[in-house]
């Protein structure tokens, strides 16, 4: 018995340190992309955000992204709106610049919406982190934050 629960302990930890273990929030009809940007660095380099948004429902989904650009009042920027087909996705290696038609740094509200543009408090916005691939790249890797992490955060 003992010898099962300390096998059972070793695979436990061996898992957590492959980092095999996700922990899933609930899904939320909103969510904060906390740090997106399309912006020039030093040296001849460039940064862009790679973002994948997918809906897993069985419906078809509206979403409503709006840019929180840094350091700058985000009224002046309008909401791209978009249909995301039933158990499907979008994607992009430059997301600030194809789909928010934006650059700089800054955040991304994303937000499920009904037919009419109004919040859909059905909608289920799942905020997990993309999964990393180095291929030619230096990922970040950072989940969405729910709106209500992130007031609670804040105060």
């Amino acid at each position: 018995m003992r010898r099962a629960a300390l096998i059972t302990i070793i695979i436990f930890i061996t898992v957590v340190a492959n980092g095999q273990i996700v922990a899933t929030r609930s899904p939320v009809p909103q969510l904060l992309i906390p740090a997106a940007g399309a912006q020039q660095g030093a040296g001849n380099t460039f940064f862009r955000s790679d973002i994948t948004i997918i809906n897993y429902r069985a419906a078809d989904q509206r979403v409503r992204l709006q840019w929180l650009p840094q350091n700058l009042p985000g009224a002046g920027v309008g909401p791209v709106d978009i249909m995301i087909n039933a158990a499907s996705g979008i994607a992009s290696e430059d997301f600030v610049t194809n789909i928010m038609q934006q650059s700089g740094l800054g955040a991304i509200m994303v937000t499920g919406i009904d037919a009419t543009g109004a919040f859909d408090p059905s909608a289920r916005c799942h905020p997990s982190p993309r999964p990393i691939s180095t291929a030619g790249s230096f990922p970040y890797g950072a989940p969405g934050v729910t709106c209500a992490t992130a007031r609670t955060s804040a105060s």
